[in-house]
């Protein structure tokens, strides 16, 4: 069984209470059309997300704190996944 990469979830963390910001997720480099700059208080986000193309693709996350002040904004690692085709009629 293949696995299949349908839904993005960034979780983070700060020291303190919750902060507030924004997630973005990226495609090849490229926002996410309805996973671009969405905001998140609870410390995860989750995304649905159905990819455009097939084959060898990467994925990563970026976070904008509202608070600029007391936290940085971040960067995920970069994560590489193979999209296909679905095996099942719609």
């Amino acid at each position: 069984k293949k696995n299949t990469l349908t839904k993005l979830t960034a979780t983070f963390t700060s020291a303190g209470p919750a902060n507030t910001g924004n997630i973005t997720f990226y495609y090849n480099g490229k926002p996410i059309n309805r996973c671009n700059n969405i905001l998140s208080s609870a410390g995860t986000l989750d995304c649905n997300w159905k990819p455009i193309t097939h084959g060898q693709t990467y994925v990563n996350a970026t976070y904008a704190p509202s608070d600029t002040n007391n936290y940085a904004s971040s960067t995920s690692n970069v994560f590489n996944v193979t999209t296909s085709k679905r095996t099942t009629s719609r």
